[in-house]
Protein backbone atom coordinates (compact mmCIF):
# COMPACT_ATOMS: atom_id res chain seq x y z
CA UNK A 1 0.00 0.00 0.00
CA UNK A 2 1.27 3.51 -0.95
CA UNK A 3 2.28 5.49 1.77
CA UNK A 4 -0.60 8.69 2.12
CA UNK A 5 0.61 11.98 1.13
CA UNK A 6 2.85 14.05 2.88
CA UNK A 7 1.75 17.91 3.64
CA UNK A 8 4.13 20.53 2.18
CA UNK A 9 6.62 21.68 4.55
CA UNK A 10 6.73 25.19 3.24
CA UNK A 11 3.75 27.77 3.18
CA UNK A 12 2.20 27.96 -0.44
CA UNK A 13 3.51 31.84 -2.16
CA UNK A 14 1.22 34.34 -1.47
CA UNK A 15 -1.46 35.17 -4.28
CA UNK A 16 -0.53 37.85 -7.12
CA UNK A 17 -2.00 41.32 -5.77
CA UNK A 18 -4.31 40.97 -9.28
CA UNK A 19 -5.06 39.09 -11.83
CA UNK A 20 -2.63 39.76 -14.49
CA UNK A 21 -3.19 39.52 -18.10
CA UNK A 22 -1.09 38.08 -21.25
CA UNK A 23 -1.22 40.80 -23.16
CA UNK A 24 1.30 40.35 -26.47
CA UNK A 25 4.97 39.31 -27.12
CA UNK A 26 7.51 41.40 -27.60
CA UNK A 27 9.96 41.03 -30.67
CA UNK A 28 13.11 43.36 -31.42
CA UNK A 29 14.17 44.26 -34.49
CA UNK A 30 16.90 45.92 -36.50
CA UNK A 31 13.89 46.97 -38.66
CA UNK A 32 10.59 47.71 -37.73
CA UNK A 33 9.31 48.24 -41.01
CA UNK A 34 10.42 45.07 -42.72
CA UNK A 35 9.05 43.06 -39.24
CA UNK A 36 5.55 44.92 -40.06
CA UNK A 37 5.77 43.94 -43.62
CA UNK A 38 6.54 40.47 -42.87
CA UNK A 39 3.78 40.05 -40.28
CA UNK A 40 1.43 42.16 -41.89
CA UNK A 41 2.04 41.06 -45.28
CA UNK A 42 3.19 37.49 -45.08
CA UNK A 43 0.67 36.44 -41.99
CA UNK A 44 -2.40 38.97 -42.23
CA UNK A 45 -2.00 40.61 -39.08
CA UNK A 46 -3.31 43.96 -38.97
CA UNK A 47 -1.32 47.11 -37.76
CA UNK A 48 -2.65 48.42 -34.97
CA UNK A 49 -0.18 50.91 -34.25
CA UNK A 50 2.87 52.72 -35.27
CA UNK A 51 5.33 54.82 -33.28
CA UNK A 52 7.62 56.17 -36.06
CA UNK A 53 10.47 53.76 -36.73
CA UNK A 54 10.37 52.81 -32.99
CA UNK A 55 7.68 50.95 -32.43
CA UNK A 56 4.96 49.04 -33.64
CA UNK A 57 2.03 46.71 -32.46
CA UNK A 58 0.21 44.09 -34.87
CA UNK A 59 -3.49 42.49 -33.41
CA UNK A 60 -2.89 38.60 -33.19
CA UNK A 61 -6.38 38.14 -32.94
CA UNK A 62 -6.31 38.36 -29.20
CA UNK A 63 -2.61 38.84 -28.47
CA UNK A 64 -0.35 41.73 -29.38
CA UNK A 65 2.75 41.00 -31.43
CA UNK A 66 4.98 44.27 -30.37
CA UNK A 67 7.89 45.18 -32.29
CA UNK A 68 10.58 47.60 -31.03
CA UNK A 69 13.46 48.76 -32.41
CA UNK A 70 16.90 47.62 -30.79
CA UNK A 71 17.11 51.22 -28.86
CA UNK A 72 14.28 50.20 -27.34
CA UNK A 73 14.88 46.75 -26.53
CA UNK A 74 14.13 46.48 -22.89
CA UNK A 75 15.06 42.09 -23.46
CA UNK A 76 18.17 42.13 -24.29
CA UNK A 77 17.43 41.27 -27.90
CA UNK A 78 15.12 38.18 -26.38
CA UNK A 79 11.18 37.65 -27.34
CA UNK A 80 9.25 38.01 -24.34
CA UNK A 81 5.92 37.55 -23.00
CA UNK A 82 4.27 40.97 -21.81
CA UNK A 83 1.96 40.83 -18.95
CA UNK A 84 -0.34 43.39 -17.58
CA UNK A 85 -0.84 43.91 -14.02
CA UNK A 86 -3.15 46.56 -11.88
CA UNK A 87 -0.07 46.62 -9.35
CA UNK A 88 3.87 46.96 -10.50
CA UNK A 89 5.27 47.08 -7.72
CA UNK A 90 3.86 44.96 -5.61
CA UNK A 91 4.01 42.50 -8.59
CA UNK A 92 7.37 42.68 -8.86
CA UNK A 93 8.19 42.20 -5.13
CA UNK A 94 6.06 38.93 -5.84
CA UNK A 95 8.04 38.08 -8.20
CA UNK A 96 11.06 38.43 -7.05
CA UNK A 97 10.07 36.45 -3.95
CA UNK A 98 9.46 33.45 -6.12
CA UNK A 99 12.82 33.95 -7.40
CA UNK A 100 12.92 36.32 -10.44
CA UNK A 101 16.02 38.41 -11.08
CA UNK A 102 15.23 41.89 -11.90
CA UNK A 103 16.49 42.42 -15.61
CA UNK A 104 15.31 46.33 -15.70
CA UNK A 105 13.77 48.25 -12.64
CA UNK A 106 10.81 50.05 -13.44
CA UNK A 107 10.77 52.79 -15.83
CA UNK A 108 8.25 55.05 -17.61
CA UNK A 109 8.13 54.24 -21.73
CA UNK A 110 6.31 56.04 -24.21
CA UNK A 111 3.14 53.63 -23.72
CA UNK A 112 3.43 52.37 -20.18
CA UNK A 113 5.51 51.81 -16.48
CA UNK A 114 7.55 48.81 -17.29
CA UNK A 115 9.78 46.10 -15.57
CA UNK A 116 11.64 43.59 -16.88
CA UNK A 117 12.45 40.35 -14.95
CA UNK A 118 14.14 36.90 -15.54
CA UNK A 119 11.75 34.31 -14.66
CA UNK A 120 13.45 31.45 -12.64
CA UNK A 121 14.44 29.43 -15.89
CA UNK A 122 15.84 32.61 -17.30
CA UNK A 123 13.46 33.65 -19.77
CA UNK A 124 12.47 37.51 -19.75
CA UNK A 125 9.19 39.10 -18.48
CA UNK A 126 7.87 42.20 -19.19
CA UNK A 127 5.41 43.65 -16.50
CA UNK A 128 3.51 46.87 -16.83
CA UNK A 129 0.80 49.00 -16.25
CA UNK A 130 -0.75 51.45 -18.05
CA UNK A 131 0.45 55.03 -17.64
CA UNK A 132 -2.20 57.22 -15.89
CA UNK A 133 -4.27 59.54 -18.86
Amino acid sequence: MADPPTEPTTEPPAEPPATPAIRGVVYPSADVADSIAFYRDGLGFTVTLVDGDHYAALDGRGTTLAITAQDDDVTSGAPAITVKVNDLSATLAALVDLGARVERAPETGAHETRAVVRDPAGHPVVIYTSRPT
